[in-house]
């Protein structure tokens, strides 16, 4: 039943959304020279004149063959890839040197990590009090066992990610 109910209050809902884009409401009015002015919103200091106006039916094309002519290019450009650009043999050079520079510093950043992870699992592993220092009072604090045993597996994860 609540089903029903929150079906049919779904269809109200939207059918009155509809008929609020159906129709729009626009303000007609001559200014001090003369000229007429339509507008969506009223002037601020001028009387106008309220016209509603009805938003027409979307309409087709008249002529099929149009519609069929416009689907059978969609399909073709769907169909066909698009060619990459032609790159000269410089720009192809160039692109593979930044290329392997990119790897190069990639692989400088992977073995500072590993290095970093492997002397904190160390440190972890060697000591028994691990702590460290509390930004908000400058003091070093001591680290609860649970916290050091999550730093264990997170630096153990980090260890087997950079370096292997």
């Amino acid at each position: 039943m609540k089903t029903i109910t929150y079906a049919l209050f779904g269809l109200v809902l939207f059918l009155f959304s509809y008929q609020v884009q159906a129709a729009t409401t626009v303000y007609k009015w001559k200014d001090a020279n003369g000229q007429m002015h339509y507008s969506d919103r009223p002037p601020p200091d001028a009387q106008a004149e309220s016209l509603t106006v009805k938003n027409p039916p979307r309409q087709r094309s008249p002529d099929p063959a149009t519609d069929a002519d416009a689907q059978d290019e969609n399909e073709a450009e769907q169909k066909s890839p698009q060619e990459p650009p032609v790159m000269s043999e410089e720009q192809k050079a160039a692109k593979a040197a930044m290329k392997r520079q990119q790897e190069e510093q990639k692989k400088i950043i992977r073995k500072k990590n590993c290095g970093i992870a492997r002397r904190n699992l160390k440190t972890l592993k060697s000591t028994v009090r691990v702590r460290k220092l509390d930004p908000k009072t400058g003091d070093y604090v001591r680290v609860s066992d649970n916290e050091r045993l999550k730093k264990l597996r997170e630096y153990q994860r980090k260890v087997r990610e950079y370096c292997h």
